[in-house]
Formats: C-alpha cells, sequence, structure tokens
C-alpha cells in the first residue's frame, strides 16, 4: 500500500490517495500530471 500526495505550491493542505504499488499507479500519475500540469502542483 501506498500513497500519492497532491499539493499545491503555494496554498494549505494537499490531498493523499491510497494507492496500490504497481504500473496502474505510474500510469495514474502520468495521466494526472498531463491533465492538471505541474506548474501548480506537485505529485
Amino acid at each position: 500500500m501506498c500513497y500519492l500526495v497532491a499539493k499545491k505550491f503555494n496554498d494549505v493542505g494537499c490531498l493523499a490517495l491510497q494507492m496500490t504499488h504497481g504500473q496502474h499507479l505510474a500510469d495514474f500519475k502520468e495521466k494526472l500530471m498531463r491533465a492538471v500540469g505541474m506548474i501548480l502542483y506537485s505529485l
């Protein structure tokens, strides 16, 4: 078990999703990065 944490720069709080390790996690992270961009968010 692991957690994917999304943090918006210069803002309070974050979002954490409980996940399982594997290729599906890497694919999900890549899709999120393309959808929201990496300028304002850190995953």
